[in-house]
């Protein structure tokens, strides 16, 4: 009688036992997903890892395309595409001013035609102290646009004791693009 009174009991042993290896199953399932995630966040990770990296070297070239075109810029400031000669007698004067020498003429002769560049012969009139001119001078040849000095003549300005009158042939440069 012992069997049969546990009869009632074994179709809930079944039903537990299929209810555990449905959960096993489930679990087993679950596992497959969570492995799959972990490998799909590790792909993310990498693919991160190489947008950073990405990103990193277009900052850099941005940074470099950013000094290249300053240093381009200036360039375009040394040797312009145009003759601009408002703008180099407005070098001149502050040259001028900023050494304490007077800018008093400039003559310009024909231009020159050389191979990617044209040359514009100049003649220039200063007037100062010895030191003014110096400094002038080192301006002209350190200034904002590119300046050949070819001659430099010195002589004794009469209207001032210690003055002296500077001439100058030099040369600008332009390159037209």
């Amino acid at each position: 009688m012992e069997i049969k009174d546990r009869l009632p009991e074994l179709p809930v042993l079944i039903v537990g036992i299929v209810v555990f290896v449905f959960l096993v199953f489930l679990l087993y399932l679950q596992i497959g997903v969570l492995r799959s995630a972990w490998q799909d966040v590790s792909a993310e990770q990498s693919s991160l890892a190489h947008v950073q990296s990405v990103l990193q070297d277009r900052l850099a070239a941005k940074q470099q395309y950013e000094g290249l075109r300053e240093l381009l810029n200036r360039f375009d400031r040394l040797v312009p595409a145009q003759p601009e000669e408002n703008v180099l007698l407005a070098d001149l004067e502050r040259a001028a001013d900023e050494a304490g020498a007077d800018f008093n003429q400039i003559n310009f002769d024909n231009r020159v035609n050389k191979s990617g560049y044209v040359e514009m012969p100049l003649k220039l009139t200063f007037t100062g102290r010895y030191q003014e001119l110096l400094n002038l001078v080192d301006r002209l040849e350190n200034g904002p646009r590119v300046m050949r000095i070819d001659e430099i003549k010195l002589t004794k300005d009469g209207q001032e004791l210690l003055g002296l009158k500077a001439d100058l042939t030099a040369s600008a440069f332009y390159s037209p693009r």
